[in-house]
């Protein structure tokens, strides 16, 4: 990104794509983006009104499984904690909780 000017970039790539569009009248225009709403957002602010619906618009399926990808992991994880967890409170004696070490169980009784 030059020198971190995000907004500079936005209208420097609208500024081309109207400069190819009235050279070629039916050029497809489309915004590709990742799922981060705020893209969209930055983008559209300035594409729509100069373009009007006559855009396409695309997810960039690398980013998107990216965070699907990371999405399912995280879910995987805890649940697996809360059925680890699950097995290990069925594992305790009624009135007692059961903590896992390495050498098995201990048993903790409460009050």
């Amino acid at each position: 990104m030059p020198e971190g000017d995000v907004i500079g970039l936005r209208d420097r790539l609208v500024a081309d794509a109207a400069t190819l569009r009235g050279k070629l009248p039916d050029l497809k225009i489309e915004l590709l983006c990742d799922v981060a709403p705020e893209m969209w957002n930055l983008l559209e602010e300035r594409f729509l009104p100069k373009f009007g619906n006559d855009l396409y618009h695309l997810v960039d399926l690398h980013h998107l499984m990216e965070k699907l990808g990371a999405a399912a992991r995280d879910r995987r994880f805890h649940g697996g904690r809360r059925k680890a967890q699950a097995l290990e409170d069925e594992s305790a004696e009624p009135g007692q909780c059961g903590h896992r070490h390495s050498g098995g169980v201990d048993r903790i009784g409460h009050g």
